[in-house]
């Protein structure tokens, strides 16, 4: 095993440490470098190092190695991940990147408004590009489906509800689009 430095050592439990100058240590892992296979234990910098020396990362990039095996962290992986749920000014955006609103039109969007799903499941359909969903108290981030409402932003007023929208402008008929 390749040890980084002398100031590495291991404690009667085996777990590996790192002793700072400052008289305290730091928690360090027993990593497999991606190029030879052999087992080291890096310094504590904060990102997983791939490769034991720089002679293995420079063999691995010139072989191109570094990239086709080696694939970027899914979403899921990264420590970061909250299941998929964010809050961007009031409103929760959840993680569905195979949407049909964002699937296959050249976009890197892959956050859906959390209240247009729940919408397009209450009434079992796709939401139409004209229709936007209210929250009816208001409150930005209650997706409760008894708490929002279907509206048509195609008819005059912009906002008005689809179950009082025309189909079309100047119709007196009564009949709902």
């Amino acid at each position: 095993m390749k040890i980084a430095s002398k100031k590495i050592t291991q404690d009667e439990t085996g777990q590996w440490w790192y002793n700072n100058s400052n008289g305290s240590r730091t928690r360090t892992k027993v990593q497999v470098c991606h190029h030879c296979g052999a087992e080291f234990v890096p310094f504590p910098t904060g990102a997983p190092k791939q490769h034991c020396t720089r002679q293995c990362y420079w063999a691995c990039r010139k072989t191109g190695r570094h990239i086709a095996e080696f694939p970027r962290k899914r979403a899921e992986d990264s420590h970061r991940w909250k299941g998929g749920r964010v809050k961007r000014k009031g409103y929760i955006l959840v993680y569905a990147p195979d949407h049909h609103s964002i699937a296959g039109r050249g976009t890197q969007r892959k956050y859906i408004l959390e209240h247009r799903i729940v919408m397009e499941q209450k009434l079992g359909r796709n939401l139409e590009p004209h229709e936007t969903v209210h929250h009816i108290n208001g409150v930005t981030d209650d997706n409760r489906p008894e708490n929002l409402e279907l509206w048509s932003v195609r008819a005059q007023p912009p906002g008005q509800r689809s179950s009082e929208a025309r189909h079309c402008p100047s119709c007196t008929c009564g009949h709902a689009q």
